[in-house]
């Protein structure tokens, strides 16, 4: 709404009594059956709304939404009424006075580069009017104001002024042309506005019932979704294979290939084959979401929260308002979301690792092991660099991850030699049992004559 000369009748005897609120006043917003009066409660319910606000900054934000009230109203008492009247003068006053004691508040309140930190609350749209319109009037009345003594505000109000997202309100005739103030009453309305105030004005606004859910972007189709699972883990898994090749011919091969034999012998390559499809499929499982997240966790809602928005493993939204539901991403809370988070990681892996260290360790000891202490201070970092901040567990990610390919990579050896596909050492031919017995006979003697002659 915005009221013109007719506001007499538009507002106090047509839309006032409408709204059946014993607290009527402008502003107001008309939301359904939910009318919200008073400048600080529609800004916190619109922050609240549209996914502004923040929990772990409501306190915070709730103090600038006050100190800026009090510098507000300090405007109002020379922009109407015989107090601004000369508006000059009464201006000067104001930023010698009042003007200076509460910017300077907000300036030692400000954390950077919005009041509470790193994303814009509902409190921040408030400093920055108030910000704007000072400079507009010392501007329009040629009344000094040094923005730039208070270097955090400055920043903050340049900030909000470049927001790609504000660029089209900036541009609008409500920010270039319409009177700051109410033009039938006021003493200031700015120099843009040309003195037409007309009649009053209704604009019907509409949201989405929750912006920052999800991106816009088109979901990628299942044959992308697909292979953008399958060429990774395969890479991976190749990567493993060779690394496990490695140990293979540059450890000790001879008594590795026996082994092999053995376990060839016994059967078990099957058992070991078996273990790898099992592997292959739980990375599968856990690569194939990952095509869909890339598109859900760059949306507006990543861009507000953060990267820590990247440790849900789930989305949820609530049956009545479709609000989106997530974890709690700050504090401790945030911490513990996100300890467990990598716990679960852990968990959905898990299964075919322990397995395939059983399998591997039987015809690779050492490696397996070497394997298995990589694996858990992977894990371990991957926990405690989690619970920090996500991004953090990355170093730990990657080597969990390897180990596990090499213990695959381990099993698929032993496959390979089944298959005949892996050149191993033949252990030396077995001697007849002849040869066998003659050679004990004699190692029998000649010990036997040794004894003699030592006695």
């Amino acid at each position: 709404m915005n009221y013109g000369d007719d506001a007499p009748k538009e507002w106090f005897q047509v839309d006032k009594p409408a709204l059946q609120n014993a607290l009527a006043n402008l502003p107001y917003i008309l939301d359904g059956n939910e009318v919200v009066v008073q400048t600080n409660s529609v800004l916190v319910y619109l922050g609240s709304k549209l996914n502004i606000d923040q929990p772990i900054y409501r306190i915070h934000n709730q103090q600038v939404l006050d100190q800026t009230m009090d510098l507000r109203n300090d405007v109002v008492g020379f922009c109407y009424g015989p107090a601004g009247n000369p508006f000059k003068p009464a201006l000067e006053k104001h930023m010698g006075g009042s003007a200076a004691t509460n910017l300077t508040k907000l300036e030692g309140f400000c954390v950077g580069p919005y009041m509470c930190g790193p994303t814009m609350q509902s409190g921040d749209f408030h400093v920055f009017e108030m910000l704007d319109q000072h400079l507009m009037m010392c501007t329009d009345e040629g009344v000094a104001f040094e923005l730039n003594k208070y270097p955090k505000l400055a920043a903050l109000h340049a900030k909000v002024k470049a927001d790609p997202a504000l660029a089209g309100y900036f541009a609008s005739d409500q920010y270039a042309k319409f009177a700051v103030n109410n033009a039938m009453y006021a003493n200031y309305n700015g120099k843009h506005f040309d003195g037409k105030f007309g009649g009053t004005l209704r604009y019907d606004v509409t949201f989405d019932e929750d912006p920052l859910a999800l991106t816009k972007d088109k979901p990628p189709t299942n044959s992308k979704a697909l292979m953008g699972a399958l060429v990774p883990i395969t890479v991976m898994q190749l990567i493993g294979l060779a690394i496990a090749f490695g140990v293979f011919k540059l450890g000790a091969t001879a008594a590795y290939s026996e082994r092999i034999a053995a376990a060839v012998d016994a059967q078990q390559h099957l058992i070991c084959a078996a273990l790898a499809v099992v592997a292959y499929a739980v990375r599968f499982v856990n690569f194939f979401p990952m095509a869909f997240k890339s598109v859900v966790m760059k949306g507006p809602l990543r861009d507000t929260i953060g990267l820590n928005m990247r440790s849900n493993q789930f989305v949820y939204s609530s049956v009545k308002g479709k609000d989106t539901v997530i974890f709690e991403n700050d504090g401790v809370v945030g911490m513990y979301n996100r300890a467990n988070r990598s716990l679960t990681h852990m968990t959905e892996n898990f299964a075919s690792v322990l397995a395939g260290l059983m399998m591997a360790g039987t015809v690779f000891p050492f490696p397996t092991l070497v394997c298995a202490v990589l694996f858990g201070l992977g894990r371990i970092w991957h926990q405690v660099g989690y619970s920090v901040a996500y991004g953090k567990h990355g170093g730990g990610f990657a080597i969990s991850l390897l180990a596990t390919l090499v213990i695959e990579g381990l099993l698929i050896l032993v496959v390979l030699a089944a298959a005949g596909l892996l050149p191993t050492e033949s252990p030396a031919p077995a001697l007849p049992v002849e040869e066998r017995i003659a050679s004990l006979e004699a190692t029998i003697k000649a010990m036997a004559a040794k004894s003699k002659d030592e006695l």
